[in-house]
């Protein structure tokens, strides 16, 4: 599962990082959310930002 997402993870890792909230990223990657699940769980996605993970 780590592959499939690994593009999507840096992403998701960077949006995380400018919030500083990659504790909190790690931990809904843990429980086995997608990079964009995690995001959206934590409110850390900008409008627009969502068109990076396609």
């Amino acid at each position: 599962m780590k592959q499939r997402y690994y593009i999507q993870d840096r992403i998701a890792m960077r949006i995380a990082a400018r919030l500083g909230l990659v504790p909190e990223y790690k931990i809904a990657r843990r429980h086995n959310c997608t990079p964009l699940e995690a995001l959206e769980d934590w409110d850390m996605l900008m409008p627009g930002e969502e068109e990076l993970f396609k």
